[in-house]
């Protein structure tokens, strides 16, 4: 299971990277690099703020590879819940590519907004993590108990 979700970041990661990289020559010297709550761009930047959200994910996934290998080390009645880590991992990469991808087809006039099922996504997803990790918490607390 580790392996296959580490094979989603990396994907992810490689998606975030190659799509602006795909569309560059074609982007306006002007893109959106900001957005509101009904996925309208309101902020604009130059060009080369492209790069920003896949230097991040790069970030992001050195952090959740950190993370994921100390856990290892944690005492027993501090440890996560299973790929932690990794799940939060993939889900702010989901967001932040797509942000990305979205970003460059709009920059380019293909894209009017990130859409309007962005935020409700947004809001769902964030919902089912926690759940999962609350979830996942309760169990590991109950297998200490025994």
């Amino acid at each position: 299971m580790k392996t296959l979700l580490r094979i989603i970041i990396l994907a992810l990661l490689v998606v975030s990277f190659l799509f602006p990289a795909l569309y560059y020559a074609q982007l306006p010297e002007e893109i959106p690099i900001h957005f509101n709550a009904i996925g309208e761009a309101d902020g604009f930047g130059k060009k080369s703020t492209i790069w920003l959200l896949p230097i991040l994910n790069v970030v992001n996934v050195l952090i959740i590879f950190a993370i994921s290998s100390g856990a290892k080390y944690m005492p027993k009645q501090k440890k996560q819940p299973p790929y932690f880590a990794e799940i939060v991992g993939i889900y702010v990469l989901i967001l932040t590519t797509y942000i990305g991808i979205a970003n460059v087809l709009i920059a380019v006039g293909e894209l009017k907004t990130l859409g309007t099922w962005f935020l409700p996504f947004v809001i769902i997803l964030s919902m089912l993590l926690v759940g999962y990790l609350f979830i996942q918490q309760r169990k590991m607390k109950l297998q200490n108990k025994k």
